[in-house]
């Protein structure tokens, strides 16, 4: 079981965010599992805005582990991609997440002075 299926992000250019994916084993034998990054339709590629922590591992039964996705704004744009979890689970072999990213420039705000006379 992975969770959530789908991290959305929105973030200003040079700015990062680290997010947590749970990967959990509701089975009773170990689940040994691995992570690949896609670009849509589905060819292998690398994801620069994106990494994570682990990439691959074994859980024990009735456990869990976190993986941390970590993005990153490079230049303004819109991204997408998915994280695909490969799994030794028969019923799961193969669980998608879904990543998207907003990347957009830095806003500032300029707030006037106000000064009283004493």
């Amino acid at each position: 079981d992975v969770d959530p299926l789908a991290l959305v992000v929105d973030l200003a250019v040079g700015k990062s965010v680290t997010l947590p994916l749970t990967v959990a084993n509701l089975g009773h034998l170990g689940l040994s599992w691995s992570l690949e990054e896609q670009l849509p339709p589905a060819h292998l590629a690398d994801l620069p805005w994106v990494s994570a922590d682990p990439v691959s591992g074994t859980i024990p039964p009735q456990n869990h582990t976190d993986v941390d996705v970590t993005f990153t704004c490079f230049e303004i744009g819109d991204y997408e991609g998915t994280l695909l979890f490969t799994t030794n689970d028969p019923c799961a072999h193969h669980v998608p997440v879904s990543l998207a990213l907003h990347c957009r420039s830095v806003y500032y705000v300029y707030l006037p002075i106000a000064l009283r006379n004493p």
